[in-house]
C-alpha cells in the first residue's frame, strides 16, 4: 500500500484518551485502501523522533517515496476533521 495514516499518542495523555478511540471508530467505517497505525510516541520512539513529534496526539498521512508527511495535524481534532483526513488518505490511495 502506498498510503499510511499514523496516529502518535502517549499513555496518560487525556487528549489521546479521547482522540484515539474516536479516530479508530471512524477509521473502521472506511475501506482499507490505506494502512492505519497507532504508535506510542514515548521518548525512545524512533518514529516519533523521525517525524519530530512535539505534541500528542499527532496524526500524519504518509505516502511511500515521499520524505515528508503529506498532511500533519496536531491535537485532539473533531470528528469532521478526522473524516477529512481519512478522505484525503482515501483519495491518495
Amino acid at each position: 500500500m502506498e498510503i499510511a495514516v499514523v496516529v502518535f499518542k502517549m499513555r496518560g495523555c487525556p487528549a489521546c484518551a479521547s482522540y484515539v478511540p474516536r479516530f479508530q471508530k471512524i477509521a473502521d467505517t472506511y475501506p482499507r485502501n490505506f494502512l492505519i497505525y497507532v504508535v506510542d510516541a514515548d521518548q525512545r520512539s524512533r518514529e516519533a523522533e523521525q517525524y519530530r513529534i512535539q505534541a500528542v496526539p499527532t496524526t500524519l498521512i504518509l505516502k511511500r517515496g515521499v520524505d515528508r508527511p503529506v498532511r500533519r495535524v496536531e491535537g485532539d481534532i473533531s470528528n469532521l476533521e478526522i473524516k477529512g483526513l481519512l478522505d484525503t488518505a482515501l483519495r491518495l490511495s
